[in-house]
């Protein structure tokens, strides 16, 4: 267990609260704005309302007694500067801040971050991976070199031990673990066999599906292609994703949807067809439920995000 500092409770702020306090870590929550701060009391062991810009309001919070020092602050650069330098001046062990760009990044670095996290930017990367790739469940970056990635057995290695494929001399890849029913087991040896089940290769190609006719596609036809009870193909689904189909379509829709209105200059009307929403006002309702905005705010904050500098 660590003694957390956590400065910025924005949604990336929020959200690793959330995800420290189910670590069982000590955590002093910090912001300006007191909704913010109610809004995080559930799940952190302290928090204090001020401005982490002001020294003598840092000093008050013994920035030496914690094991780490996040900054979070969102939408204010300069603010998020200023308080990472002051952390490191007076003391702080090891600072992690927030940037949303390279140039912030070295900025940061250069005035007392220890580290730098890049939230959007490390999404963006495993969301374009992830959903380009049909073969590809998850995607970790461990540098420019090295990633573990979670994928689907190939069909041309089923029914076929380690050893036999030789993959780390052919490929350059460890196996550090097989996936099966939610369990990992990670003892693999040169006879261990690679199969694949009914189950999964069901659902994989039900996801595959999904890639690439969210828009118009249905379940029944998916269904119908792959000679599957609708209702055992429904629990399959749930069971191996933890997701309903219609889900699925959803988040796949939206995704698409964000991602025309950030680089294209249609028409709402138009992206909100496109995606497969023919009621706009539904569209409207589920985007804004997703990104906590309107399809139109969003295009705005994310045109206001590449001409800022800063």
């Amino acid at each position: 267990m660590k003694n957390i500092l956590l400065i910025g409770l924005g949604r990336f702020g929020r959200h690793l609260a959330m995800e420290l306090n189910q670590l069982g870590h000590q955590i002093m929550a910090v912001d300006k704005d007191e909704e913010r701060v109610n809004e995080c009391m559930p799940f952190v062991t302290n928090a204090q309302i001020g401005d982490s810009t002001h020294a003598e309001f840092l000093r008050s919070l013994g920035v030496g007694n914690y094991d780490i020092c996040y900054v979070t602050i969102s939408g204010n650069f300069q603010n998020s500067l200023e308080t990472t330098s002051l952390l490191k001046e007076m003391g702080a062990k090891y600072v992690v801040a927030r940037a949303e760009r390279d140039v912030q990044a070295k900025f940061l670095l250069r005035n007392g971050a220890d580290d730098v996290t890049y939230p959007e930017k490390q999404l963006a990367k495993w969301a374009a991976i992830r959903y380009t790739a049909n073969h590809i469940f998850s995607y970790i970056e461990l540098n420019e070199q090295y990633a573990i990635v979670e994928v689907a057995v190939p069909e041309s290695w089923l029914n076929r031990s380690v050893g036999e494929l030789n993959i780390r001399k052919k490929y350059g890849i460890n196996i550090l673990g097989i996936k099966k029913d939610g369990k990992t087991n990670m003892t693999v040896t040169p006879e261990t066999l690679l199969t694949d089940d009914q189950e999964d290769a069901a659902v994989l190609r039900v996801l595959r599906y999904v890639e690439t006719s969210y828009a118009a596609g249905s379940f029944g036809e998916i269904a119908e292609q792959l000679h599957y009870d609708p209702s055992w193909l429904s629990r399959e689904i749930k069971r191996k994703t933890g997701k309903t189909y219609t889900q699925l379509v959803q988040e796949k829709r939206l995704a698409q949807a964000a991602f025309l209105l950030k680089n294209t200059t249609r028409k709402i009307s138009d992206i909100s067809a496109a995606v497969g929403y023919e009621n706009i006002s539904y569209f409207h309702r589920l985007f804004a439920q997703c990104f906590g905005k309107s399809p139109k705010d969003y295009r705005d904050s994310q045109r206001l995000q590449e001409r800022t500098l800063f």
